[in-house]
């Protein structure tokens, strides 16, 4: 081990998944089941009538519909806010830096997480590598202290990919009770897709998931919880603590101006 660590924690069981390639997959599997996947239409409002979702509308026209599931990632509360919802979504940006060729091949050696630093880094079987992390200038040498074989390598490429983060750490899943019909799947982490997928589907069909999903409610908010700004501070910090140990219940949020009495202003003047 490199200097700085004392120990790690190898889990087997855990691994990752080639993103593009998975869509792709799914797409032509749920084709094949006669979904018809429109190209190029842009949603521009959600359509609705007594309460109940009616369709949506794009630049091309629109598309009625009794049942709609917004998965539209980070321009989910744009969306949502044309049926008058408030989504506490933020896109929170990533970074990633490849090097080497085949910088897009599957991981070859175990993901390397590190915590404190807030990366991961892997390498592929074609000697590229690759590190995910939070932005920032030192990123690359960062990681070198970490995986010393990355100093081999010639300077990384790196891009900002923006991911829907929710104010609670967990997904958004599941009808809204503002506007009948309307369902939410929202930041799911692309290795939870087909599982956020099928229960979805279960509940849609059935009435009920096979799993609890109350922690994935939007419900689980109460009204100031989807303000715009106690969303931005809440949300600062998931990208930091989705790896790590934490609280389920601890918010250090301060939520005192946003939760006032009528009387609140006066008092303030006085």
């Amino acid at each position: 081990l490199v200097a700085g660590c004392s120990g790690g924690l190898h889990v087997p069981s855990d691994g990752v998944i080639d993103e593009p390639r998975a869509a792709r997959e799914q797409a032509r599997r749920a084709a094949g089941r006669g979904a018809v996947f429109r190209w190029g239409h842009r949603v521009t409002r959600l359509l609705t009538r007594a309460g109940a979702v009616t369709g949506v509308r794009t630049d091309r026209g629109d598309i009625a519909a009794d049942r709609v599931v917004c998965a539209a990632g980070v321009a989910t509360p744009e969306i949502c806010d044309t049926a008058g919802i408030r989504v506490p979504v933020l896109p929170m940006p990533a970074m990633l830096l490849t090097s080497g060729p085949d910088a897009g091949g599957a991981p070859r050696d175990p993901v390397l997480w590190h915590e404190e630093s807030g990366l991961a880094v892997w390498t592929t079987a074609g000697g590229a590598a690759g590190v995910s992390t939070v932005p920032g200038d030192d990123r690359w040498a960062v990681a070198c202290g970490l995986y010393p074989g990355l100093r081999d390598l010639p300077p990384p490429n790196s891009r900002i990919v923006p991911s829907a983060r929710t104010a609670g750490d967990f997904p958004l899943l599941g009808e809204t009770t503002a506007v009948r019909g309307l369902w939410l799947a929202a930041s799911v982490w692309a290795v939870h897709s087909v599982g956020a997928a099928q229960l979805l589907t279960e509940w849609m069909l059935d009435g009920e998931p096979s799993l609890t999903l109350f922690e994935c409610s939007l419900n689980r908010f109460i009204d100031v919880q989807r303000d715009p700004e106690y969303t931005r501070s809440r949300t600062s910090g998931t990208f930091v603590r989705t790896h790590g140990v934490v609280s389920p219940v601890k918010d250090d949020t301060d939520t005192s101006a946003l939760r006032v009495s009528p009387f609140y202003p006066r008092q303030r003047e006085l």
